[in-house]
Parts: structure tokens; sequence; C-alpha cells
């Protein structure tokens, strides 16, 4: 009899492959590129300015306003870059990359080959994208100047913006930054694959998909190419470069990032880099060669994974003001993934993911009973998220079309006879819906009582605006204008030492926070400071001697004390540097009509009520001058123009009254 030995039995692993020598030379690259960006944000720590950061997304602020910064010029030699040699910028220079292929390497190592999502839907999302990101705001501009012509330029007046002192601004906070990097870099790759977040969440890729299908430079082969298939296996970014170059001659596949290792792993060395034909309109060389087409998903499925991937970005994106685009666009893909496994699961007897077993012959297996739970509260977190998201938007909506701008801060701003309906009734949807925000959400979305401060005043109920003011404050102590917002609350209800200290704490956190210096100098004068407001006024000037804004204030100052000479002088002033400033010009009409000079006053006027047609005080001022002047029929005409833009002026209606007596008398 035998004796039988127990012999452990161990699963062979496949070999591992050796970096290669682009491999290490790309390693180093993208090593360098992380010491520059520590570097970077090192210089912003210490010095407390630097450079605007070299982030495409900066772009996005270069098409808005003209200001051209770091993120622009390095978004767009990219591109010229690419249209010329190929995604070697995504390959050897994105810090993106480089957290996917450290995911990909750790996910090897302990047993885990990420099996490539091939999807093609989902591989329009990182265009559509793009084009919400950077073809969107120009195509907004051009409709606001085309529907309203003066609002904006149709082109935008070009600026340098080459450095900043809130080099962290556009960014997320640490904690989400770090999120960010972990799920674009390393939780997308385990769900879809490696380069998931390049193929399927990544703008920037979008837009150089498109412009490496115009570069003549590409991986080609020749003829000694005997088809191994080891440039395949070694290709990080899932293109099946064997198969391409057979068809082809070359590698057509935008995903391709030049990355070099199938030129590296090649035995015969039969792959190169070459300038020649483009992919655009490459034919086979042999349409009878037979090669594997990549398998792809049913239609049925792709459409699960489109509309999954839409109803995650909007449950998830901007959520509670903390998830960012990037990081949501990451998510909703994988979700979406998820989404389409948990309908698999619902469909099919055998279903697998990665190295797991989810079910076999129709029965869940432990593994697929916890990816069925955990994909069930996904869900429910999901449609709770998307409810809360509806009721923001909804808030935000309706926010956005109350558009009474900053009179509603002005003491004078009476909301019973200043606002109409239609705004009223958008006011109080957006309480409403505000409320239902709230109260369904976990937490409250930082914007909601700055808003609701807003809502309040345009509600006439300032007690309970102060108290979201205080609230919006106290939830973020580091933001400016809340600050400012406090302060303007504070001002209407004529606690003005109180009004002025927090206006001063906004200036302190943001300096180029003109307004808020500005606000200053008028809470002095409502307080009867006259003179501190003067000083105030010409301190600001000091620093910013073309502020339209602050001559207008000093003249009108000048005029209210009768020094006419220098009320000219500023009001004028104000004037030059910005003629659409209609308060200079009816304060300087009064000025003129001090002086009896009734034809250049009723210019003033009629300029004044061009560029501001609700513009009652002018319009009002506009009927006294045509009366100064002798004009009985005009002043009569402009009266009941006036009374008509308000009809609770009561000084309007008196005037109408004495004009309408003067007239019929014989």
């Amino acid at each position: 009899m035998s004796k039988r030995t127990n012999i452990p039995l161990t699963v062979a692993q496949p070999p591992r492959r050796p970096v290669t020598r682009a491999g290490k030379w790309r390693m180093t690259s993208l090593i360098t590129v992380h010491v520059l960006m520590l570097l970077h944000i090192a210089y912003w720590l210490k010095y407390g300015r630097t450079i605007t950061p070299v982030e495409p997304s900066e772009s996005m602020e270069t098409l808005k306003t003209g200001a051209i910064n770091a993120g622009f010029i390095f978004f767009s030699i990219s591109i010229l870059l690419t249209l010329i040699f190929g995604r070697f910028v995504c390959g050897w220079a994105c810090h993106f990359v480089a957290y996917q292929d450290l995911c990909g390497w750790l996910l090897k190592r302990i047993g885990i080959q990420p099996k490539p999502l091939r999807s093609r839907l989902l591989m329009l999302v990182p265009l559509g994208m793009a084009i919400y990101m950077f073809a969107w705001p120009v195509i907004y501009r051009w409709y606001l100047a085309i529907a309203e012509p003066g609002r904006v330029d149709f082109i935008p007046q070009l600026s340098g913006a080459f450095t900043t002192e809130h080099f962290w601004e556009t960014f997320p906070g640490w904690v989400f930054a770090i999120l960010t990097l972990t799920v674009a870099g390393f939780s997308v790759v385990y769900f879809l694959g490696n380069k998931g977040f390049c193929t399927y969440a990544c703008p920037y890729g979008g837009v150089f998909a498109v412009v490496e299908k115009a570069s003549p430079l590409r991986v080609r082969v020749s003829d000694s190419c005997v088809q191994s298939g080891e440039c395949t296996k070694a290709c990080g970014s899932n293109v099946r470069v064997a198969e391409e170059v057979c068809k082809y001659g070359m590698v057509v596949d935008p995903g391709c990032m030049k990355c070099a290792d199938c030129i590296s792993s090649c035995p015969t060395s039969a792959l190169s880099f070459g300038f020649g034909p483009i992919a655009v309109g490459a034919a086979p060389r042999k349409p009878d060669a037979d090669t594997d087409k990549p398998s792809m998903l049913p239609w049925i499925e792709e459409l699960v994974l489109v509309g999954g991937f839409g109803l995650f970005l909007f449950a998830w994106w901007g959520l509670y003001g903390r998830f960012p685009f990037l990081m949501s666009a990451g998510i909703s893909c994988m979700f979406a993934f998820v989404l389409l496994q948990f309908v698999r699961m619902l469909r099919r007897a055998d279903v697998s993911f990665q190295n797991l077993i989810l079910k076999r012959t129709g029965q869940s297996t432990l593994a697929g009973k916890g990816f069925l739970a955990c994909a069930g509260l996904l869900l429910v977190a999901t449609a709770h998220n998307a409810a809360v998201q509806y009721q923001h938007y909804a808030a935000t909506w309706h926010f956005d079309r109350t558009g009474v701008g900053d009179r509603a801060w002005s003491p004078q701003f009476n909301p019973q006879a200043n606002l109409n309906p239609v705004v009223a009734r958008h006011r109080d949807e957006a309480i409403r819906h505000f409320a239902k925000a709230t109260n369904w959400g976990l937490i409250k979305f930082p914007d909601t009582d700055y808003k609701l401060t807003w809502l309040h005043m345009l509600n006439g109920d300032v007690a309970t605006a102060e108290q979201t003011a205080r609230s919006a404050v106290e939830a973020n102590p580091q933001v400016a204008a809340f600050h400012l917002q406090l302060g303007r609350v504070l001002r209407k209800r004529g606690q003005h030492d109180d009004a002025i200290a927090s206006m001063q704490r906004a200036v302190e956190l943001d300096h180029s926070l003109h307004n808020a210096e500005r606000e200053i100098g008028q809470v002095l004068c409502d307080a009867g400071r006259t003179r501190e407001a003067i000083e105030h006024f010409k301190h600001i000037l000091e620093h910013a001697p073309n502020d339209a804004q602050v001559h207008y204030y000093l003249g009108g100052l000048a005029l209210e004390m009768r020094q006419f000479a220098n009320a000219d002088e500023h009001l004028r002033k104000a004037i030059e540097l910005n003629p659409q400033l209609a308060q200079a010009r009816e304060q300087l009409a009064l000025l003129l009509l001090n002086a009896q000079l009734f034809d250049e006053a009723i210019e003033q006027l009629q300029a004044a009520m061009e560029i501001e047609p609700a513009f009652t005080k002018a319009q009002y001022n506009l009927a006294v001058a045509y009366y100064m002047k002798g004009d009985l029929t005009n002043a009569l005409k402009e009266a009941e123009r006036a009374t008509q833009l308000d009809p609770n002026d009561a000084h309007a209606q008196a005037f109408l009254r004495k004009l309408q007596h003067e007239t019929t008398q014989p």
C-alpha cells in the first residue's frame, strides 16, 4: 500500500512581464510631472502667489472671460502636439494616467487582471463632457451677444491672467481632491479596465481622441511582423495592436497614448513610430484579412450603460456642493457598470466580474448576493440623491429668475412696491424648493442660506434674512461673499457699525472684492458720517484711480455739500470711465439743472433712461427738467411716464397733478 503524501497545490500565475525600456522612461517622465506639481503647490504655500494652475479645465475661464491663463496655454499646446505626434501628452505627462497605471500594476500583483469594458456609446461621454466644458461657454456667449446686444461682446477682450493668489480656488477641498484621484485613478481601473477613466470619463481625452485621428505619427509595422500578439498583451490602453497593424499597417485606435510598450515588446522589432497616412479614412490593406472583431455589448446593454451614466451624473454631480465634475463622471461610469451587472444578474443564468463568480446556473453565489445588496443600496441612495438634486436645481432655477439685482440691498428698496408678480412667484417657488432640498437632504447645500437670504430680502423679511446670512457665515467663515451679504443685511436693518465690520472682514478675506470697499463708504453715508465716507472713497482711488463707481459716489457727496466744481469733476470722470453708468448721468443732470443748463441736463437724463429704462428717479427728474425749461408739453408727457413706472411714487403723482392743472389753465 502506497503512502499518500500531502502535496500543497498552487495556482499557476502568469509570468510577470518585465518593465520595458520605454516603460522606464515613461515612469521617469510621470514622476517628474508629480515633482513639478508638488513644487508648484509648495511655492504657492510659501509665497502666497504663483502661476495659475496648469490644468486644461482652466481653459473654461479663458473662453468665458478672455483671461488667458497657464492652463489655457498648456491645453492649446497639448492639442497642437497631439495633432502632430498623437497622444504623447496623455501617456507621458498626465497624472491621472500615472495613477491608473499604478492601480493596474497593483491589481496584477495580487492576481487580478482588469478586463476592459468595450462600450460604443459610453465612449462618447468624454466628447460630450468636452463640448459642455469648452464649446458650450462659447456658444452661450454668442447667444447672449445676439439675443441681448450690449450685454456681452461676441468675442471677449483678451487679457493676461498668468498668476494668482487663489491657487486652489477652482479645485475641490483636499478631501475631495484625494477622493477624485482615488476614483479617477484607481477604482475606475478595477471596474472598467486599464485607462478606463481616459476612455469613458476624461473630457480632455475626448478632445485628444478626436485630434489624434489626424496625427501623421503613428505606430507602424514592417514586413517582419509574425503576429505574435505580444504587442497587444503589452498595451496598457486596451488597444488591439496586433489586429490593427495587420489590417491597416498602423494603429488607428484613438486610445493609443504612444506609450511605446508595444514597440519594446515586439520580438522581431517590427513596430516603430513613423510618419505617414493618418487614421481618418484609413482603408484596410488586406480587406479579406481574418481578424477578430472586438466583442461589443448588445445594444440594450449599451443603452443601460448610457442611461445609467446620465442618472448617476445627475444624482451625484455637485451633490451638497461637494462632488466635483471629474470625480462625479468617474463614479458615474463605475456605477453605470454596476447597474449593468445588476441587470445581468436579473436576466442571465451565469454572471461573473473580474475574478468573482456572481451567479452560476441561475443561482446567486455568496459574492453575488453581497453584490445585489450593495447595488440595491447604491440605487436607493442614488434615487434619494436625485430627488434632493431636483429640488435644489428647481430652487436655483427660480432663484436665477428673480433678477432684481443689487437694488434689493438698497435701504430705499421696497419689495411690495418694486416687485412685480412674476418675480414674486419665482421668489416663493425658490423658497419652497430650497426648503424641500434642506428637509430631504442629509446636509445643507452651501449656497442655500446665501440664496435664501436674498429671497427673504425680496420678501421684505429682513429679520429672517439676517438669520440665514449669519448661518451662511457660521458654516463658511472663510467665504468673503457671505460676509459681504451679511453686511448688506445689517445695513438694511440700520446696524451700521456691524455692517461695516462684516464688510471689512469680506475685504480682508478677498482683497479683490472692490464692491465691498465701495459699500463700506455707502454705509458711512447712511450713518451720516459724510466726512469719513469721503476719506474712505479717496483712499480707494489711491489704489484704483479709474473706479467709475467711486468717482460717482464722490460726485454725489460733493453735490450734496454744494461743492459744485468738485461734483462736476468726479461725475464727468465717472461717465468717461463708464458711459453706461446711468446713476452718474442722473446726478450730473441735477448739477446742470442747478446751473440752469437745461438742454445738457435733459440730454444726460435721456441717456440715463436709454441705459436703464426702469430708472424712475431719472424719469421724474426728466419731467422736472422740461418744466424748468418751460416746456410744459414734454414735462407732462414725461411725468405721465414716471407715474406709469412707479404708480406708488407720491412725488411723481403730485407733480403730474400740478402739471395737469397748469396745462388746463387759460
